[in-house]
Order: structure tokens, then sequence, then C-alpha cells
């Protein structure tokens, strides 16, 4: 009997170790899945076309961003955005676990617009794209020229009047990725013309959106060339990011006073919105300018088709995360990060974040 009891005191001691030791190896296990699936989930993301190839969130069977070999696709992204959640889960081959995918660009959130935080916003009485950045998630700092006005949730805020808030904007070039120019109401001569090409020329991207001033318009220096026009129909000609349109389709725009072109077959100008009775002059369209990009916009009030130009317009768009982020809760996170190559109007070097938890 004594023995016996021994052997129950020493059962009881051990017992809390077993199990102690028991959950270290399942939690060791799951460890070692995660991490497995982490890399196998990333590597299938950003080293495959994913199938069927040009899939699309209702017809998915393998998730993949690739066009080629780790060069992602902005539209595909775009396309896994609208799966739902469970669904990705199923696809992805994580039932157990859960996921959330981000990606950044040095360091900021990264949208499926045109812009790259941080932005730097100038306007004077046309704030229309301020609404459009303001709890979006980018970075962006507001330079007002003129009579003050709402700053939203700009980082910083500027106001004078319109032409030290503009230089002041560029003199501060080195702090941003885009600039972002609306209705300016400025001549060259007015301002610092030549440190904005410079941004521009190092890798920037310029969005300038709305007409001209006395007769000139600020992105005539900017390799192409330009023209007064009072045209308010256009019609799609490629499809882009920056405009969920359709090839084919009508546009009406409100107003406006000019279209860009540029003479030749290859000349480098991606017309997105052309005249409707010149497809060689755009009202919306992109050029690169040294090693940057250049955009410019002529109105973003009218419509496409009976749609709404202005809610069509991706300038700014949302930030591209997926999933559910873990709590102080969870029981394991494991997060994988690795640079890849986007596609978006050119190819740019990103992070994406692949976290999976219990």
């Amino acid at each position: 009997m004594i023995s016996i009891g021994v052997f129950v005191i020493i059962l009881m001691m051990l017992l809390p170790a077993w199990f102690y030791v028991s959950s270290q190896a399942r939690n060791s296990e799951d460890r070692k899945n995660m991490e497995l699936m982490s890399v196998v989930i990333s590597d299938t993301m950003m080293k495959t076309q994913g199938y069927p190839e040009n899939w699309t969130f209702s017809d998915v069977k393998t998730i993949g961003f690739a066009d080629s070999e780790r060069n992602l696709n902005i539209s595909k992204i775009k396309e896994f955005k609208k799966i739902d959640y469970m669904t990705a889960k199923k696809i992805l081959g994580i039932s157990n676990y859960n996921f959330y995918i981000e990606f950044y660009d040095r360091g900021y959130n990264l949208t499926d617009g045109i812009v790259r935080s941080p932005v730097a916003y100038f306007a004077t009485n046309e704030i229309k794209i301020r609404d459009m950045l303001n709890g979006s998630g980018v970075v962006w700092d507001f330079y007002k020229g003129g009579a003050s006005t709402s700053r939203g949730d700009a980082r910083n805020y500027y106001n004078s009047d319109k032409i030290t808030a503009f230089n002041a904007m560029v003199e501060n070039q080195n702090n941003y990725s885009t600039i972002i120019i609306e209705d300016p109401e400025l001549r060259g001569d007015e301002i610092d013309l030549a440190k904005l090409k410079n941004f521009v020329r190092l890798g920037g991207i310029l969005i300038y959106k709305g007409g001209g001033w006395n007769s000139g318009i600020l992105l005539n220096d900017f390799s192409m060339s330009s023209s007064r026009n009072m045209e308010t129909e256009g019609t799609v000609k490629n499809q882009s990011i920056l405009l969920n349109a359709t090839p084919g389709e009508n546009i009406i725009f409100t107003s406006t006073e000019w279209s860009f072109y540029r003479d030749g077959e290859d000349n480098g100008l991606n017309i997105i919105a052309a005249e409707k009775n010149d497809n060689t002059r755009c009202l919306i369209c992109q050029w690169n300018y040294g090693f940057g990009n250049i955009y410019y916009i002529a109105n973003t009030s009218g419509a496409i088709e009976s749609r709404d130009l202005e809610d069509n317009m991706n300038i700014v768009g949302e930030k591209i995360v997926f999933g559910l982020t873990p709590s102080q809760k969870s029981e394991y996170v494991m997060s994988l990060q690795r640079m890849t190559p986007l596609k978006t109007t050119g190819l740019m070097i990103v992070t994406m974040n692949v976290v999976l938890w219990l």
C-alpha cells in the first residue's frame, strides 16, 4: 500500500511537467508549421501568376500576384481584396490559422492608387483631392495657397499666399514621394519650376489636376506639348489603375482647359482618356519624365457613362491590407517580411508582410 501511495504521489508530481512538455511540443510544432506556411504563401504570391493565369476574385483557385518571376501586378492584388476572409483562408490552405497581409513602401502603408506616401498636396480654391486624401491612411502635408481651410488629417499644414506656399512645398521636395497640384492658378515664372522638375526627374510622382493660369500651364516644360482645350467630351482609350473604366466608354467633364499631346507613334504618352474628336490628345494621361512619372487630369468632376467620375478616380486608393490583425491575446504570431518588385505604372520595390497567427 505504501508503494502504491508513493507511486501516486510521484505521478501527481510528474503530470504537470508532462503536460507542460506536451504543450511545448505542440506549440513548437505549430510554430514550425506556421513558419513553413508563411514561406509557402509568400513564395506562391510573389513567384507565380496563380491559377487560372488571369484569375479574378470569382474564379481563383491558386492565389499568385506575379506577371512574371517576382514582378507583382497591382490589378491581381486588388482582385484578392475582393475575396471574403473565410474563402481566402480555404484557398490559401490555412483553415487552422488566421492571417493578415500588408504591403509597405519604405515604411509607409501602400495604397492601390497612384500616390505614394509621403505626399505634398498644394491647392488654392479647388480642394477636391484633399477629401480623397483625408482618412485614406496616406501620410500627407497640406500646402494651402490663399484663404485658410480645414486641414483634414494632414500631418502638417502650411498656409500662405499661393506663391509662397508653392515654393515652400518644392523647397521641401526631398521629404516626399508624391506631389499633387490641384488648380494652382500660378504662372511658371512665379515659382521655382526647376525644383519641381528636379523632383520628378529623380523619381518622384507628380499629379497635376485642373487648368492653367493666364494662358499658361505649369506642365508646359515637362517634355509634352499642350493646347488650350474647351472640349468636355472624351473617350477612355487605355486601361489604367488611375481610372475605373473600360476602353471605349464615354466621359463627360464639367469643364476642361487643356489637353496634352506629343507627335509620333512611339511617343511615350499613355493616353488614358482622349478628346472625343482627337484621340491623340489626352484629357487624362501619364508619361515618364526622367526616373519619375507625371499624371495629368483635366478634371475630376463629370461622368463616365452614367457613373460619377470622381468616384471612379483611383488617385489615392485604399490601403493594401487583407485579413485580421492579431490581438494581444493571440497565442502565437508568425510574421515574414520580404522585398519584392511591384508593377504599377513602372516598377517599385515594396515590402510584403505575411502574418499567420493563432
